[in-house]
């Protein structure tokens, strides 16, 4: 499953159209950079997510994508765990094979006891109380209309200066 967010000019193409293609053509370019720095503050917030980041191999960090549409951009995140780091999860039993090894990189050459006793306490963990949500897509679009109206600015600036 993917979580995706669409940037797009497709509802107020009409009134580009009116103001001449050379500013429609700026606008759409100026949504598409929206787009790419809405990805890095995606990132940044999965960085600074509490009650700790979800990052161990960066996984989620390089999933985020950027695709540019010809009327703006889509940006998702293609990792399997997306929605799960994004909403947390209710009480379950979480398989113990990718939580041994997550718990080996974390002992860092300790010995394999020790990664089974923190693999086997997280997953007793998770069945007791769940995993917390990061909330880093909803942190994200909070900065999505300032974010989308500076790009604007700059990109029609840039335009109507150049005509």
């Amino acid at each position: 499953m993917t979580t995706a967010i669409v940037i797009t000019a497709r509802g107020v193409s009409g009134s580009f159209r009116a103001v001449g293609a050379q500013l429609g053509a700026a606008a759409i370019k100026g949504l598409q950079r929206a787009a790419y720095d809405l990805h890095a503050r995606a990132v940044r917030e999965v960085e600074a997510s509490k009650p700790r980041p979800p990052v161990d191999i960066g996984q989620l960090k390089r999933s985020f994508r950027v695709q540019p549409t010809p009327d703006g951009a889509v940006v998702d995140n293609t990792s399997p765990q997306a929605v799960w780091m994004e909403y947390g999860t209710r009480p379950h039993w979480a398989p113990l094979s990718p939580l041994l090894a997550w718990a080996q990189r974390k002992a860092r050459g300790g010995n394999i006891r020790s990664a089974y006793a923190l693999a086997k306490g997280t997953q007793l963990a998770i069945a007791k109380r769940g995993t917390a949500p990061r909330h880093f897509w909803q942190r994200s679009l909070k900065a999505l209309p300032d974010i989308v109206r500076k790009r604007l600015e700059e990109a029609l600036g840039r335009a109507s200066a150049a005509a």
